[in-house]
C-alpha cells in the first residue's frame, strides 16, 4: 500500500509584512513539530493510521480491543488484616497481626485512641508497608513515646494501591483492641532486668535495708546499709587497712593541700611530713590531754602556761622557718 508523501514546508517569504511573517512562522513551527522535524522528533510527532496498521497488522483500527480483566478495579475493597494482638512492653505497646495475602494491598494503617475506646477519637499513628514477602505473614508495629499511665485502644486496616480501604480490624461489631495502662508491667520488666531475672540481668537485688524497700548489689555485698567488700577503688583501699579506729596508708594529705602553700601531707614513702599555715593556741594546748607524757620539755607538767609558752615558741619557730622556706621558693 502506497503512503502519502510528506509535503515540504517552504520558507517564509521575505517580502511578507511583519504581521504575516509572525503568523506564518507559528504555522511553520506547528507543522515541523507534528511532522517530527524538530530535535524531539523521535518522541513527539503525529502517527498515521497506516503506521498503526503496519505495527498491529490489522486492517481496521476500530477492531482493536484491550483485555482489562487483569487490571484491579479502582473500587475493589482490599482484604483486611486479622488476628491483632497488643502486648505491654517496657515503655511501649507492641502490635502484631497477620497480613492479608491480597496482592492489591499496599500498606497497613495503625490507628489509636487514648483515654477512650471510640474510633472517632482515634488518630493514625503509623503506616507499615506490606511487601510481597510479607503477604500472609506477621506484621508488627511498636507504639513508643506513650504515657504508660493511660489505656489505649487500637485498630488497623489495609490500604490498596488504588487507595481503597479495607474494613477495620478488629471489626466494628467487636470494637477496638483495648490495652490497659502499662506502668505496672514496665516497672516489672525494668526490675526484672536489674535483678538478674531478665535475659540481660544485672547483679542487683531487691529487699529491705534498715526497714526500707531498696535495690542493692547481689552476692550479699550490702547488708543493713553497710558495704561488705574486700576492696574499693581498684585495690587502693582494702579491708585489712581500715578498721574501727585505724587507717593504714602510705600517704595522707588534706583536701586543700598545696605544696609550700596550704594544708598538710604525710608521705611515708619518702619519710616526710609537711604542714602549712598551722596555728597553735594556748587554750587548745591547755585542753589537750597527754602533756604529762612529755617531760623532755623541761617544764613543770602541771604548769600549763609554761607548756603553752614552750610550744608557742616552737610553733613560732616553725612558722618562721616555713616563711623563710616559702620566700626562698617564691624567689626561685
Amino acid at each position: 500500500m502506497s503512503t502519502t508523501a510528506t509535503p515540504s514546508i517552504p520558507s517564509i517569504p521575505s517580502d511578507a509584512s511583519a504581521q504575516m511573517r509572525a503568523f506564518l512562522q507559528a504555522v511553520k513551527d506547528t507543522l515541523e513539530v507534528r511532522e517530527g522535524r524538530r530535535s524531539n522528533s523521535s518522541t513527539e510527532r503525529n502517527v498515521t493510521k497506516a503506521e498503526i496498521n503496519s505495527v498491529l497488522s490489522v486492517s481496521d483500527i476500530s477492531k482493536v480491543t484491550l483485555d482489562t480483566s487483569a487490571l484491579v478495579s479502582s473500587t475493589t475493597v482490599p482484604e483486611s488484616p486479622h488476628d491483632l494482638v497488643v502486648e505491654n512492653k517496657t515503655f511501649c505497646n507492641l502490635l502484631t497481626w497477620t497480613n492479608p495475602t491480597d496482592t492489591s494491598v499496599s500498606h497497613i494503617e495503625v490507628w489509636c485512641a487514648v483515654y477512650g475506646q471510640y474510633r472517632d477519637d482515634a488518630k493514625r499513628i503509623g503506616i507499615v508497608t506490606v511487601t510481597d514477602a510479607l503477604r500472609g505473614e506477621k506484621g508488627t508495629f511498636s507504639h513508643t513515646a506513650l504515657d504508660i499511665r493511660q489505656s489505649y485502644t487500637y485498630w488497623i486496616r489495609s490500604i490498596s494501591w488504588s487507595g481503597n480501604y479495607s474494613s477495620w480490624s478488629p471489626s466494628d461489631a467487636q470494637g477496638g483492641y483495648v490495652v490497659a495502662a502499662s506502668i505496672g508491667s514496665s516497672i516489672t520488666e525494668v526490675m526484672a532486668g536489674m535483678t538478674g531475672d531478665g535475659a540481660d540481668g544485672l547483679p542487683f537485688v531487691t529487699g529491705e535495708i534498715d526497714g526500707v524497700e531498696s535495690v542493692g548489689l547481689s552476692g550479699n555485698m550490702v547488708i543493713d546499709g553497710s558495704i561488705l567488700t574486700r576492696m574499693l577503688a581498684a585495690g587502693l583501699v582494702t579491708a585489712d587497712k581500715v578498721s574501727a579506729t585505724d587507717v593504714f596508708t602510705m600517704n595522707l594529705q588534706s583536701g586543700n593541700y598545696s605544696s609550700v602553700s596550704s594544708g598538710f601531707k604525710l608521705d611515708a614513702i619518702n619519710g616526710t611530713a609537711e604542714f602549712n599555715n598551722i596555728v597553735f593556741t594556748i587554750n587548745s594546748l591547755k585542753q589537750s590531754a597527754g602533756w604529762s607524757e612529755l617531760p623532755e620539755s623541761g617544764a613543770d607538767v602541771t604548769d600549763y602556761d609554761a607548756i603553752a609558752s614552750a610550744y608557742q615558741a616552737y610553733a613560732d619557730a616553725v612558722a618562721e622557718a616555713e616563711q623563710v622556706r616559702a620566700d626562698a621558693y617564691a624567689d626561685g
